[in-house]
């Protein structure tokens, strides 16, 4: 039962940790702390900011959830492990330790990695490790482990304008990575660029290596997603193709097409209209025979939009 005029300490404790969070990142751009009630896992959507003038420029949008022990984070429960995986923002964990004083950030570089693994029932998430990337296997309980903090410091820290411009650099590559590799996720692929190695308080050297496995996209429900992004490209490049002219250069694109789709059994996305349109009106506009005919569930034609090329 409640009692009027106390709270839970367990509460206040926690509350106490998002505060200096919010000091150490509002130091870096923008901090902004998710209500109480609005908590789903999330408690600071945060920008980086650069003073540009007399105007605070902002930029870079991520997500941080603030822990006040280094225990593990467990997402238990298939929807928890999609919630985790499903996330369009680079996301940071922060642990904050009130009794020294003392901030860590942790990247998440290898939970973007793990976006198109399947069976996965139980991730948890565990501050330590090396400062180096390899694949991850699937597995029903995975354990990921973050690595070393990308920052560690004390809070008087802040005060040096010079280690927040530093600070701030190494948030921004690491925003920059994540924000590289979530847009490859978006697009259905699954390799990812990541640095060769790093070091606490240090930007990321210039050495990075692409890691991955191609067959996580061709096996998960992310294959189609992959091909509607493809057949979008493949539109803007018949479409190139045709306003030029090149009709030998349109009949090798084309083909590719034709082939393609008759060796996918692919169900309709906007892709896929989309390139349909391109290739039907390109042909008219060389002179070449060629059409893509799409249809439905019940096998009616469906009919496209004809659109003119200018070149």
């Amino acid at each position: 039962m409640a009692v009027q005029g106390t709270i839970a300490p367990g509460f206040h404790e926690g509350a106490r940790s998002e505060y200096l969070a919010q000091y150490v990142f509002a130091a870096f751009g923008t901090a902004v702390p998710v209500p109480r009630q609005e908590d789903s896992g999330i408690d600071f959507y945060c920008t980086l900011g650069e003073r540009m003038g007399q105007r605070f420029h902002v930029d870079n949008y991520y997500l941080v959830q603030v822990k006040s022990t280094r225990e593990d984070i467990l997402y238990d429960g298939k929807e928890a492990v999609r919630w985790l995986l499903s996330h369009r923002y680079p996301f940071f964990i922060a642990h904050v330790d009130k009794k020294e004083g003392r901030v860590a950030v942790f990247q998440t570089l290898k939970v973007t990695m793990c976006y198109a693994k399947a069976g996965i029932e139980r991730i948890a998430l565990r501050l330590q490790g090396g400062a180096s990337f390899a694949q991850i296997a699937p597995e029903k309980n995975l354990a990921i482990e973050l690595g070393p903090p990308i920052l560690d410091f004390e809070i008087g820290k802040l005060a040096d304008a010079a280690f927040v411009q530093t600070a701030r650099d190494v948030m921004r590559t690491w925003v920059t990575y994540d924000q590289f590799n979530l847009d490859l996720k978006g697009a259905g692929l699954t390799v990812f660029q990541v640095p060769t190695s790093y070091s606490t308080n240090y930007v990321p050297g210039p050495n990075e290596r692409t890691i991955g496995n191609f067959k996580d996209a061709s096996t998960s429900p992310l294959r189609e997603k992959y091909y509607d992004v493809m057949f979008r490209l493949l539109a803007n490049h018949v479409n190139l193709t045709a306003a030029r002219g090149d009709k030998e250069r349109f009949k090798r694109v084309a083909d590719f097409v034709g082939q393609t789709l008759r060796e996918e059994r692919l169900g309709w996305s906007i892709g896929l209209g989309m390139l349909a349109v391109a290739v039907n009106c390109g042909a008219r506009h060389v002179g070449y025979e060629a059409e893509i005919t799409l249809a439905d569930g019940n096998g009616n034609k469906l009919p496209l939009p004809q659109v003119r090329i200018e070149g």
